[in-house]
């Protein structure tokens, strides 16, 4: 694994990344540094992620163009992408997720896909922010709710702009 550090207008954002697909993306506040013995450099991966990135907090609406580690259940994976599919500037409700990563026709749950998306390994990217309850307030993220509020204002701004 190798690690990287994004300077945000949100915060240091730790990136790690093997050399087929980007492991995790969290910001510092609720990540400790790796170890001292952690590998830090560039990939191709972790290039395309800063790049990525960097649109992002221009203003750019940019499809990820590289690989997501998978997650550790189809559930988890399937919140993931219906989360993905939340647009710039958008939003949708836990409510909507849950429908959508419902499998088997088994009953939607809120709360599960909420709990997916507390456990989201990569920030932004996956836009979990994006997500809100049915009554639109802004609730649970794991970054702090002040994050969420400047990411969702930024896309806002962006968009209409």
């Amino acid at each position: 694994m190798i690690n990287s550090i994004y300077r945000s207008p949100v915060g240091q954002i730790l990136l790690t990344a093997n050399d087929t697909c980007l492991h995790s993306a969290n910001l510092l506040i609720n990540e400790k540094m790796p170890p001292e013995s952690s590998v830090f450099g560039s990939n191709a991966v972790l290039e395309k992620c800063t790049k990525w990135l960097d649109g992002y907090f221009k203003g750019e609406d940019n499809e990820v163009d590289f690989a997501l580690a998978p997650l550790a259940s189809a559930y988890q994976q399937a919140v993931r992408e219906a989360t993905l599919n939340v647009k710039f500037g958008e939003t949708s409700t836990y409510a909507a997720i849950a429908r959508a990563a419902a499998q088997n026709g088994k009953h939607p749950c809120p709360r599960a896909a909420g709990g997916a998306l507390h456990r989201n390994p990569i920030v932004i990217i996956v836009p979990c922010h994006r997500i809100i309850s049915t009554s639109t307030a802004l609730t649970g993220y794991a970054c702090g709710l002040e994050v969420k509020k400047y990411l969702l204002n930024h896309e806002n701004r962006c968009k209409n702009s």
